[in-house]
């Protein structure tokens, strides 16, 4: 082997080349690029025996050329002079290696990707009219304007048969005339519209009196076992009615809320109470009910007011796990912020929210317990930071109308739902902060603001039998009070606090004592 290294590289024959790395004597540097691309070619050759079934662009991928393309082509040319043999095999088996041109380069074949030396800005407004889809423009829907003729048709049909598509054209002229009172349709118009005055009149009576009573005759609804209310969504008519008895109670829900006379508003009211099975199958919508019936409960006329408790009650009894929880922590804040402002006018209001209030925190002693305990405490903190800061006024943050009657709404719910195991430990923290309230600034001046602590202790022991000793902050009012002098001038009649706070008139004690 050491002799043949010796020889040149055309004395070589083809085994002898591949056995051989060796170079031979007197080789130029020419000759020496050349035995690189025989190496090249070897290594080619070995890997095209290993894969013979690879295609042709396979093999195109394997080729690695080195160099200026026209230098390769004139190796090969010498090749063919100084090893004929080994040429005439490659000739045979790769063609691709020797049809070798100019135009080819290592950078095309590797797929290296070459940017131009110019690159063309194109145009914004070209590209924006390309890319951006032009908005498609909503045919505008030819509405239906309703009449009163249509208005009967529908009542004696429904009256007949409450077919689905006869229901979805009601609720879809109610819809339209709920919209002329919020001023927008929205992005869902109604296929009808309202224009007069009489014929909304109509159709909202006869949609409250009579619609939702012909719906429930088609439906033959059924109470629920355990329960007083029917559960529609198991009826075979359902899935067909509901979308359209959804649409129906959203626009329910929108009239609510723009509606000022009082007489519509309980009207409207009393059909919701009714139809309180239908919104229970509407999570949303319920919420969205609830919401606006706390308003109307904080806010409305008095008959307005009840019927919207009579709202919020009902939802509660029958979804409590839902329900009761939120409803009660709004209807607290609503209660705080209409009682800020007392005046005899006023009372009557605030003692309505606070006997509601309490029917609402007697459905779930559980419940009721978690918001009173946190309330409580609230009015704890506050009375603490009045103690301790030694800043001017600092008492005003308990001595208000919020806070006094929050004290005696608390004192209600406890009398009220006695006897609880559950709220019993609640007394004593409510009685410190009540007797905490009268010792924080014991003057002339907050005397009767005592009197109304008084009034929630006095009322707190008698419900629940638990001794508290009221008469020593009732004889602190003797002992400073100076009654031989005499009073001043007054602009208004004095307030007759007997009839507000309840109390017996003297002719009442004479009679329950047997004086008179």
């Amino acid at each position: 082997m050491a002799a043949s290294g010796k020889r040149k590289l055309a004395q070589l024959n083809l085994d002898e080349f591949l056995t051989t790395g060796l170079d031979s004597e007197g080789d130029s540097t020419e000759e020496r690029n050349d035995e690189v691309l025989e190496e090249e070619v070897k290594t080619k050759h070995v890997k095209a025996k290993k894969k013979k079934g690879a295609t042709t662009e396979t093999k195109e991928k394997k080729v690695k050329k080195k160099g200026n393309a026209s230098e390769h082509k004139d190796q090969l040319s010498r090749l063919q002079d100084k090893d004929p043999e080994f040429y005439k095999f490659l000739k045979d088996n790769d063609q691709t290696l020797l049809n070798f041109n100019d135009s080819d380069s290592s950078d095309e074949e590797s797929g290296v990707h070459q940017l131009p030396d110019h690159l063309e800005e194109k145009n914004e407004d070209e590209g924006a009219s390309d890319t951006e889809e032009k908005p498609k423009k909503k045919r505008k829907l030819e509405q239906i304007t309703v009449t009163m003729k249509m208005v009967h048709k529908w009542k004696s049909e429904a009256k007949t048969d409450l077919r689905p598509r006869l229901f979805h054209e009601i609720a879809q002229a109610f819809k339209a005339a709920v919209a002329t009172t919020q001023g927008d349709e929205g992005d869902d118009p109604s296929r009808f519209k309202i224009i007069d005055t009489e014929v909304f009149n109509a159709l909202v009576t006869f949609c409250i009196r009579d619609l939702f009573v012909r719906l429930e005759k088609k439906l033959d609804l059924k109470p629920a076992k355990g329960t007083k209310l029917s559960n529609p969504s198991s009826c075979a008519l359902w899935k067909k009615l509901r979308l359209d008895i959804k649409m129906y109670l959203n626009a329910v829900i929108q009239l609510l809320t723009c509606l000022t006379e009082a007489t519509v508003g309980a009207a409207l009211l009393q059909h919701v109470n009714n139809t309180v099975h239908f919104y229970l199958c509407f999570p949303k919508h319920t919420r969205q009910l609830l919401k606006q019936a706390i308003v109307l409960w904080s806010t409305g006329e008095e008959t307005v007011r009840v019927l919207a408790f009579l709202v919020l009650n009902k939802i509660c009894r029958h979804r409590q796990d839902s329900y009761l929880n939120p409803v009660l922590k709004k209807m607290y804040i609503s209660f705080v912020k209409n009682c800020k402002f007392t005046s005899p006018n006023a009372l009557p209001m605030i003692n309505f929210m606070q006997r509601t209030l309490t029917e609402m925190y007697a459905l779930n002693v559980q419940a009721s317990y978690q918001h009173i305990f946190v309330y409580v405490r609230q009015l704890a903190i506050h009375l603490r930071s009045a103690m301790t800061l030694k800043k001017k006024g600092a008492h005003q943050s308990v001595y208000n109308w919020q806070y006094i009657h929050c004290l005696y709404l608390w004192c209600r719910v406890l009398s009220t739902i006695h006897p609880s195991e559950v709220l019993e430990p609640l007394i004593y923290p409510l009685v410190q902060v009540i007797t905490g309230c009268i010792r924080l600034v014991p003057t002339i001046r907050y005397f009767p603001l005592r009197m109304h602590c008084i009034r929630a202790l006095t009322l707190l022991s008698e419900s629940t039998g638990v001794f508290i000793p009221v008469l020593p902050f009732i004889l602190e009012i003797f002992q400073q009070m100076n009654f031989n002098k005499r009073p001043g001038r007054i602009s208004v009649k004095p307030i007759n606090f007997a009839v507000i706070l309840n109390y017996p008139t003297p002719t009442c004690w004479k009679k329950c004592s047997g004086m008179g």
